[in-house]
């Protein structure tokens, strides 16, 4: 059994490549004896983004998304809701931690839209201000839609889904309710209308 897996996720949008050097002529003609120093060519081409890649070890675990393991220090909690940067966590005491999400989970989740959904079972190292999901477990079934060509999950680890429409205002959207019977029934969750 493998103890790690390797993994290869773009890099963060604000790390890009250096910029090349610039005034190259004009140097040359201001100071002549600098011609020995310099390089006698500049490559123009350079990597693209779409090969500036890094290698992610991380510790091997049957499905969910792993962001560096889940240690001694870390304690369970399932996601209420998952806003901006943050997420919120309830505890085994029933406490709600605010949470954040470390980077290497968004970079290995690459088909997701965002790592983390309400109804995930997840592992958080620290306690207040310095709380961070280090581990998502794997789901159960999840209701999802697509978002630009990436999955964006709606809600993860649920049973049923009900479906609920007004009989008089707003009308009745017959075409919404077929999109969530399908939903649901793609998803493996029973719907209840």
């Amino acid at each position: 059994m493998k103890n790690s897996r390797t993994s290869r996720v773009a890099f963060r949008k604000n790390r890009h490549a250096r910029r090349r050097q610039t005034d190259v002529t004009r140097q040359f003609e201001n100071d002549g004896d600098v011609s020995e120093n310099l390089a006698s060519t500049e490559r123009l081409s350079g990597k693209g983004d779409l090969t500036r890649k890094r290698t992610v070890k991380l510790p091997a675990v049957e499905g969910g998304v792993n962001g560096s393991g889940s240690g001694n220090d870390a304690w369970r909690g399932q996601v209420l809701h998952a806003h901006g940067l943050d997420s919120f966590v309830r505890d085994e005491f029933g406490q709600i931690v605010r949470c954040a999400i470390r980077q290497v989970l968004h970079d290995v989740a690459t088909d997701q839209r965002h790592p983390v959904s309400a109804g995930d079972w997840v592992h958080v190292q620290g306690r207040g201000e310095e709380a961070a999901i280090c581990f998502i477990e794997p789901r159960r079934s999840a209701l999802s839609r697509s978002s630009r060509g990436r999955r964006h999950t709606l809600v993860a680890n649920v049973d049923q889904l009900f479906i609920v429409g007004s009989a008089a205002q707003p009308d009745l959207k017959p075409g919404l309710i077929d999109r969530m019977l399908v939903a649901a029934e793609s998803a493996g969750i029973r719907p209840v209308i």
